[in-house]
């Protein structure tokens, strides 16, 4: 079964073109290459290469980029739809609020930004993730850093609005 289709290909090649010098692959060098990849989710492939230029890879190769495909495949799937957010709210009911106020987190990105630096901290990053951050530095410090790398920020403040206006939607469609 093709998952990736022949212009999603060239696509990706074009976009690595454009990055790595590194990449010099002529029109048959592509089309034997495209063998290797069809058959794996688009999405893998280029989660793999955003991850190499996020990490400055310095030299990118077909057999880079199929290692880096391997790692994300590894990393297991939770669902293959992604909640929007009123279903996260529905589903959360102000959990995800009670959490991070209760954690002290101004916002989903802070708590995504501590779990990370417990885990490269205690040497457990992923392959696939950057890990060039001041492990003893402050949120307040990297934050403006971090907001390039991760998104969305969903502050407290955004995510009371949406479950205010949410929660007063249901209420007027109820009648």
């Amino acid at each position: 079964m093709v998952l990736t289709s022949k212009k999603e290909w060239i696509a990706i090649v074009e976009w690595l073109k454009l990055r790595f010098v590194s990449i010099n692959w002529n029109d048959s060098q592509i089309r034997s290459l495209y063998e290797d990849y069809k058959n794996i989710d688009p999405e893998h492939i280029w989660g793999a290469v955003q991850l190499c230029y996020q990490n400055n890879t310095d030299f990118m190769s077909s057999a880079k980029l199929m290692s880096v495909v391997r790692d994300i495949q590894a990393i297991p799937k939770t669902s293959d739809k992604a909640l929007t957010m009123g279903e996260v709210m529905r589903a959360n009911k102000g959990g995800l609020l009670d959490y991070l106020k209760a954690s002290g987190y101004e916002s989903f990105a802070h708590a995504v930004f501590d779990a990370k630096m417990k885990r490269l901290r205690s040497g457990g990053a992923l392959k696939c993730e950057t890990t060039h951050w001041d492990l003893e530095a402050p949120y307040t410090e990297q934050k403006e850093a971090w907001l390039q790398e991760f998104s969305p920020e969903w502050t407290i403040e955004f995510l009371e609005q949406k479950r205010d206006k949410k929660i007063l939607e249901e209420e007027n469609a109820n009648g």
